[in-house]
């Protein structure tokens, strides 16, 4: 994980993340899935690159889940034809703490879509579009932010991870 302000890269965080869960589910046809379950999540970073001053951050998170996988893509690699969908809501609690930064707990919200669809142009030609989205609610998210776009095939322009927050 990455802090920037502006352009200008701060600091490096190594992230140790820790989940656990309980997830009930059906099968939806032979293309997909959904699960409603429980989810905790621990987060702790450590800044690897920074300056003096840079603190460590831990997050704490648990509440209920809804995932909904669904994938009828013809290749995994380079799909020809098809649509794959996963999709995620998650609604709890969340504790995050940081030296010099007042503790809180609140409940939250979050989801994220991820579509991959393929269109045959032609015998030989496909059209491969792919689209990803989140939101997030918390009353404060300037500690630790799930939802970060920047890199290799996530705006490859940008930095690593360099949006983060209100986009």
């Amino acid at each position: 994980e990455y802090v920037f302000q502006g352009n200008q890269r701060l600091a490096e965080y190594s992230v140790l993340t820790e989940t656990a869960g309980l997830d009930f589910g059906t099968p939806l046809s032979t293309l997909g899935e959904i699960r409603l379950g429980y989810l905790w999540t621990h987060q702790r970073g450590n800044p690897t690159i920074a300056v003096p001053g840079f603190p460590s951050a831990v997050s704490d998170e648990s509440g209920g889940r809804v995932l909904l996988r669904w994938d009828g893509l013809d290749n995994p690699y380079f799909p020809r034809k098809g649509v794959k969908v996963v999709g995620e809501v998650f609604v709890g609690s969340n504790h995050q703490s940081a030296p010099g930064i007042a503790d809180y707990t609140s409940t939250g919200q979050r989801g994220s879509l991820y579509v991959n669809t393929a269109f045959p142009l032609t015998p030989d030609d496909f059209l491969n579009v792919a689209v990803r989205g989140g939101a997030i609610h918390r009353e404060r998210t300037d500690i630790i932010n799930n939802l970060t776009l920047g890199g290799f095939l996530n705006l490859s322009g940008l930095r690593t991870d360099q949006l983060d927050g209100k986009y």
